[in-house]
């Protein structure tokens, strides 16, 4: 893909897929009269860096016209079934290959959102999804209480389908993110002794819809 990194400056990011089915980005670009690979390791002639399991390809997320390149990582669990969820830190490299983080995303690529991570959640939170009621997919937010401590949950974001769930986003609390012909986005803020900083507003605000194609391009 051609586009730019820090300064817009001109780059080439080119993705393949490794043999264990991960994938990398090279990022190329002209310098000192000759095209410079930025990110590949000198000694193991691939881009370490940008290595990751957790097929997300880059994006603009911060809609500044340079692509961002994600680096997911794994959300603890205490028990089976609380994670396998990744949160993704988004970079931008410049010109002299360091990469500076831009900031932090939970994505939710089948549900079609993702959800912009204030800073001093990401090391105290964890994840799990619940579809356990019909029309209804939710994530719910824990803060972590550490290994085998029962983490507390303090959001919910809903994706609501059906012909009443114009009713269920208005239960428990819960208040209306985005909404479409078909679907309905809410979230709750549940009673909890960890205060998570934000209100309704601030929810809303780092709450994205993203398209059907976004994960792979």
């Amino acid at each position: 893909r051609a586009n730019f990194v820090a300064e817009q400056i001109a780059a080439l990011y080119i993705t393949g897929t490794l043999m264990d089915s991960g994938q990398t980005t090279d990022i190329v670009v002209w310098k000192n009269e000759r095209l410079v690979n930025l990110t590949m390791n000198r000694e193991t002639g691939v881009s370490n860096e940008t290595i990751r399991d957790y097929i997300v390809s880059p994006s603009d997320v911060n809609n500044d016209s340079i692509l961002e390149m994600p680096r997911p990582h794994l959300l603890p669990a205490y028990h089976e079934g609380i994670s396998s969820n990744w949160l993704i830190d988004w970079t931008q490299y410049d010109l002299k290959g360091k990469a500076n983080r831009v900031f932090t995303t939970y994505h939710n690529i089948i549900d079609k959102w993702y959800f912009e991570i204030p800073d001093f959640w990401v090391e105290q939170i964890t994840l799990k999804r619940d579809d356990s009621v019909s029309g209804e997919r939710g994530v719910v937010f824990y803060h972590w209480n550490g290994q085998d401590q029962e983490p507390t949950p303090f959001m919910v974001i809903y994706k609501l389908t059906g012909g009443n769930r114009t009713i269920r986003a208005a239960q428990g609390g819960r208040f209306i993110l985005a909404e479409d012909d078909s679907t309905i986005y809410a979230a709750a803020l549940l009673v909890s002794k960890w205060d998570c900083g934000l209100d309704e507003t601030g929810v809303r605000d780092r709450f994205r819809r993203t398209s059907s194609g976004w994960s792979n391009d």
